[in-house]
Parts: C-alpha cells; structure tokens; sequence
C-alpha cells in the first residue's frame, strides 16, 4: 500500500512542510527531510521543473520508483551477487577516501591511508559475517539461552530448540553475509564485533523479539 501526503514546497527552505512520511511502502518511508535531501543530490540536468505540485509529485514517483526496484533487485537476488557486492565494496572504498580527502575533516588536515585503514576497519567496513541468531519472545527468555550457551549448549541446536524465528530449524543461520549497513542492523551491529564464533552475552532488542 502507498500512502502519499501533501505538502507545500519552499525553494531552498523547509518551511511549511507538512511532518509525518510523504510516501509508505511496506516498512519503508519518506519523509520531507528524505525528499529535499534526496533532490539536493540530483545533478541539474535531472531536476524537475514545474509547479511547486508538479515538482513534488516528480520527485515522489522517483522515489517511489528507485525503491521499488530495489525491493525487486533483492527479490531477484542481486544483492547477493558477487559481482554485486565486489563493485560495492570497491564504490565504498572510493567515496570513503573522496570524503574524507575532501574536507569533511578539514580541508588543512591531510590524512594518511593509515588512518583511512584504521578508521574503516574501526567501523567494520572491512569484513561481512555469516550471523546466526534465537529470536526469543521475551529478554527473560533470551537470558535463559544465554545462560545454556554459557554453559557450552550448542548453539544451532538450541536454535531449533528454542528460536521463535523461521529459520529455527536451520539453526538460526541467516544464510547470507552481512556488512555493517545492511539489514536487520541490530542483530548485525551486535555481531559485527565479535570473534568468529563467540555470541552476544546480553540480549539485543529488535522489532521481533529479543
């Protein structure tokens, strides 16, 4: 379902814009910050012209649009093409280097590679993980298999055992790799620190559980 809200538009101000998202698709939304944002990144040539109406429905159905073909890229799989995900990770390394060199640091520092190597591995750009997880109902619940996992349970089998998620019965693997900016950010976020191997020793809040 997409829902889609008026709103008064103001060259080069927020003002009179009305609060809440403009557009709702599934879980995903658009508020007024996401679409000035999203129109100050257009080159020239792509900006829309018209009425004040006009503009906004252009650059809601551009939205609409590029979020509709993600969602169907995914579906597709391609987020999990390799080809895809290397020219990613390459893209990534070179807007990282651009910005920083540029002056988002100060356009008198200079920065090392050292320190661009420091700060990407610091922020977990640098590796994706394979996370399993047991989705519990309640923190109580979480606690407890946490308690078992620290007393050597195997981890798999009390997902299965336990884990109110769909993929229980594969042992909680998600079965795909994970970079820091990927979904399910909490449980990725958590994970990404630890040794291969370890889990989490306190309950990570999500949306579905614990």
């Amino acid at each position: 379902m997409i829902a889609v809200a008026a709103m008064a538009w103001s060259c080069g101000s927020d003002s009179g814009v009305v609060s809440g998202p403009l557009v709702e698709i599934g879980d995903w939304r658009a508020d007024t910050a996401e679409l000035i944002s999203y129109r100050g990144k257009l080159p020239e040539s792509m900006q829309p012209v018209g009425t004040n109406e006009e503009i906004i429905r252009s650059l809601l159905a551009s939205l609409v649009d590029r979020h509709v073909m993600i969602l169907e890229g995914e579906a597709l799989g391609y987020h999990r093409d390799e080809k895809f995900l290397n020219r990613q990770y390459r893209l990534l390394s070179k807007r990282l280097i651009e910005t920083l060199s540029r002056g988002v640091v100060g356009s008198n520092v200079q920065v090392s590679e050292a320190e661009i190597e420091e700060m990407y591995r610091g922020h977990h750009w640098d590796r994706k993980i394979l996370p399993a997880h047991i989705l519990s109902a309640t923190e109580a619940d979480a606690l407890e298999v946490i308690r078992r996992l620290d007393q050597g349970a195997d981890f798999a089998e009390l997902a299965r055992e336990f884990s109110i998620a769909s993929d229980a019965d594969k042992g909680g693997f998600l079965g795909q790799y994970f970079g820091p900016s990927d979904a399910v950010a909490g449980l990725v976020n958590a994970a990404h620190g630890l040794p291969v191997g370890d889990f989490t020793h306190t309950p990570v809040r999500t949306r579905d559980g614990y």
